[in-house]
């Protein structure tokens, strides 16, 4: 009887460890997924075109992820009036990573190619955050948030 309760305390010691390290594994994994999840947000910006001199309302991304490179083209962020100068206390870049498609700009009127280009590199809006921002009225050059759909 001693033998069955030992092999039978083991026995449950042993579906325990199985039972934490498949939650644990579980963890794990949800962990990976959710540490790769790395949200960026898409704005407007009006840009001065030096060569032209026009204004144009451009697309442009909070940050720059590895795979987006090539469709983004970094440019300095251009005083558009005498008034607006260096502020100590706004966290701002001097340089801002604007799309591009075949060397031009991406205007907010052509919207689509920038959620084409995202689509097709994995990448997915997140509505539920865009809606809030945008409710709050805290950023009015927002258009949407994304993230990077997860594997």
């Amino acid at each position: 009887m001693a033998k069955f309760e030992a092999v039978n305390r083991h026995g449950c010691g042993f579906l325990w460890f199985l039972w934490f390290f498949n939650n644990l594994n579980i963890f794990y994994q949800f962990k990976k997924i959710f540490e790769d999840l790395i949200m960026y947000k898409i704005s407007k910006q009006t840009y001065l075109d030096p060569f032209t001199t026009c204004y144009k309302n451009i697309i442009i991304t909070s940050d720059c992820p590895d795979d987006l490179n090539k469709h983004l083209k970094t440019v300095p962020r251009s005083t558009l009036s005498p008034f607006k100068t260096f502020d100590c206390c706004r966290d701002e870049s001097k340089c801002i990573k604007a799309f591009i498609d075949d060397g031009e700009f991406i205007l907010v009127d052509n919207i689509e190619k920038v959620i084409n280009i995202l689509n097709t590199l994995g990448y997915v809006m997140d509505y539920d955050l865009t809606k809030i921002m945008l409710k709050n009225k805290t950023d009015r050059s927002l258009l949407f948030y994304f993230i990077k759909r997860p594997i």
